[in-house]
């Protein structure tokens, strides 16, 4: 008999993440280009946009989500568990869905990579990201926004199948639904997953799909899929297909993770007419697999590499000790793609998880007899053809009404008040989308809606920057709303998103006149905004470093206005200023790990070398350091090239912030900085041998 229950996930964890106040409005496009562009159609996928285009230009209206720390204690995070005779798998819907664990019961093996921990680090679209289980990621490319957030839960019963877990949102961005059934037949071996993606607009958008695997990593562990061939890209985002196993690779059996030293990842190119699978299998034959119908294309390997940077990645995302492999599939055929979907049109297929278990010799025998064994062993488990007819099976299941348990946003509901109000259809019927519990922005835009009204003091907690929405806000901010700091501050970020700058400029103004009428210095929202218009448009004649240090004066308490200042004067070389105007912070700002890197660095560029050093050690390491970025090595090098220099009375060469200076280093763009050497080959070479760098601060990505 297959069960669901709730249940409580004990374990120690660090704080959820919370978000980021400010909007990101830095990715601004000349005006009258649309947020999406370069259709460009692949000529043997037609359905395929071109490699880099139809992304989002920015996480808005998402709120980042920044504000986490390293302190775990022991929690309970609630869990839903699906078991039967076979599986027990365990999901945790307040973190995107993830599905946390699937233990095999006959064997007793856990079949995924279960972090022990939950630990937030800098690696999604909104910057918070935790590794183990298996994340879905819909919507832009990226591990997708939704990976900290709660989903809607709804449960149903099926009389074949029995009890059906249902996750669902509103993706924002592209104004989409996606659906998630998992249900576990009393007699399978198999968890299976029956994906819906709905796009209710009446225009075609760019989608993304993939379903990120965490497998555990160990030396004889091989990932195999149907596949001679991988999918190539330089920077220019140029695809090529490459032969697989990688002839590149020398000396080891790429197939195996646990041979490469550095990061790595592979897209392997599978033939539409092949099954679509990946598995990962060990040295006694057993493992784990992954299959669907043909809809989801793609499959990829990615790995960390064994060498320090990569194991420092794996413990600062769990415990020591902990090494994770991932296997993914996805919607298209890598990660640089983007599908079109046309307008009205639903993407659904069906994804089986389960053990497996070959032939050792054969599965760590020659590629083709690995290849073979797997999909001999696989069509006994579960057949090509069961799933597909099974996928067809379940679809009027996939439109069945449940009865929803936990709620998700309120953005769903809201978007279904104003089809409503609109004339327009519906989103999907059979998805509620109810959520009572509407503060901040939501509650404002549910006033707007409803009544044509908005709250008077800024508000916070999101953003609206739809077109759809536009009209309503415009209208009331001519009339009923014209006294509203919060409707002329959310208009104008909604106006900049949609490159109507001038307009947007145009409410802020009206914002920062209520604010002077009111006999208030201006808020975050409006400071902020201003600071970075006036930035970008030099309005007054100055540095941009000034506009933000104004609205730091204005706003001295919030942390990611401090770093979006401190990143100005890193790049105008006002690092002095910033040490002087940071004596104004308080404690808990100073206290953020980017604003300790930040400090370190204006130190360094002052000629205070060991303060920068004694910040580096004293925490500039818990900052939300981001996959592939290598300040916290160069910063530290560059240190102790300084210090070697000051030892032993070498004149010190013109300062390069760290940022530029890890960009150029070595090339011949160094020159273009007046005054500044050359990247210095033996004096790093000598800081490197009497400075070793410390295992927390080393997160590189190669060797």
């Amino acid at each position: 008999m297959t069960t669901l229950r709730f249940d409580n996930l004990i374990l120690p964890a660090a704080d959820f993440p919370k978000a980021n106040p400010l909007p990101d409005i830095g990715g601004r496009k000349t005006e009258g280009l649309p947020v999406y562009s370069g259709f460009t159609v692949s000529s043997e996928d037609p359905e395929r946009l071109a490699p880099g285009s139809g992304g989002a230009r920015s996480t808005l209206p998402y709120q980042n989500l920044d504000n986490y720390n390293r302190e775990k204690r022991t929690r309970g995070l609630q869990s839903i568990v699906l078991e039967n005779d076979y599986i027990r798998a365990e999901f945790v819907p307040r973190l995107g869905g993830r599905l946390w664990s699937i233990l095999d019961k006959v064997s007793g093996r856990e079949l995924l990579h279960r972090n022990p921990v939950f630990q937030p680090a800098n690696l999604a679209i909104l910057n918070a990201w935790f590794s183990g289980g298996v994340e879905y990621n819909c919507g832009d490319i990226g591990h997708t926004v939704f990976t900290a957030a709660p989903l809607f839960v709804d449960v149903l019963e099926d009389e074949e199948r029995g009890p059906v877990l249902r996750m669902y949102e509103y993706e924002r961005i592209q104004g989409t639904v996606y659906q998630m059934d998992f249900y576990l037949p009393e007699n399978s071996h198999f968890l299976m997953l029956r994906v819906c993606i709905h796009n209710p607009n009446d225009r075609e958008v760019p989608m993304y799909w993939w379903s990120n695997i965490s497998v555990d990593q160990r030396d004889d562990v091989r990932i195999i899929a149907p596949t001679d061939s991988y999918i190539g890209y330089n920077g220019q985002m140029d695809l090529s297909l490459k032969q697989y196993p990688d002839p590149d690779v020398v000396g080891v059996d790429p197939t195996y993770p646990a041979n490469f030293k550095r990061s790595k990842e592979y897209f392997f190119y599978i033939p539409d007419e092949k099954r679509h699978y990946e598995a990962a299998v060990g040295g006694d034959g057993t493992g784990f697999i992954q299959t669907s119908t043909a809809r989801q294309k793609g499959r990829k390997m990615f790995l960390w590499g064994t060498h320090p940077g990569g194991k420092r990645w794996q413990e600062y995302l769990s415990v020591k000790g902990s090494a994770y492999i991932e296997i993914q599939a996805g919607l298209g055929r890598s990660q640089m793609e983007l599908v079109k979907m046309p307008a009205g049109s639903t993407f659904e297929w069906t994804e089986a998880y389960g053990a497996f278990a070959g032939d050792p010799k054969k599965i760590h025998g020659t590629w083709d007899e690995a290849k073979a064994e797997v999909e001999k062993q696989l069509e006994c488990l579960i057949s090509e053809e069961w799933l597909n007819r099974e996928h067809e099976a379940t679809k009027a299941l996939s439109r069945k009404k449940g009865k929803t348990v936990l709620a998700g946003s309120p953005w769903g509901t809201l978007e279904r008040l104003r089809r409503q109000k609109a004339g327009e259809a519906d989103l999907p019927e059979h998805l509620c989308f109810e959520c009572n519990d509407m503060t901040g922005t939501a509650q404002a835009m549910r006033e707007l809606v409803t009544n044509g009204t908005f709250p008077e003091g800024s508000v916070d907690g999101g953003f609206m920057v739809d077109t759809r929405w536009l009209g309503m806000m415009r209208d009331c901010a001519g009339g009923n709303g014209k006294n509203s700091i919060g409707l002329h501050e959310h208009l104008g970020i909604a106006e900049y998103y949609n490159n109507n700058l001038s307009a947007a400029k145009a409410e802020w103004d009206k914002a920062l006149e209520l604010y002077s009428l009111q006999g208030q210095k201006p808020g975050l929202l409006t400071s902020y905004c201003l600071a970075v218009y006036n930035s970008d448009f030099d309005t007054d004649g100055k540095p941009s470093y000034d506009y933000f240090a104004e609205a730091v004066v204005n706003c001295p308490n919030v942390a990611p206005l401090a770093i979006k200042t401190g990143e100005k004067a890193i790049s105008q070389y006002r690092e002095a200023d910033f040490i002087e105007l940071s004596k104004s912070f308080t404690s808990e700002v100073l206290s953020n790990g980017r604003i300790m890197l930040q400090l370190a660095e204006c130190y360094t560029a002052c000629g205070d070398y060991d303060k920068a050093k004694e910040l580096l050690l004293a925490g500039a390491a818990a900052a939300d350091i981001r996959e592939g970025e290598t300040l916290l090595v160069e910063l530290w090098y560059r240190i102790h090239e300084a210090i070697i220099r000051r030892d032993e009375g070498i004149p010190q060469p013109k300062w390069v912030n760290v940022s530029e200076y890890a960009r150029m280093r070595g090339s011949a763009s160094l020159s273009s900085v007046e005054g500044a050497i050359k990247y210095d080959d033996e004096m790093r070479k000598k800081a490197e041998e009497l400075y070793p760098l410390p295992a927390a601060l080393d997160f590189r990505m190669i060797v």
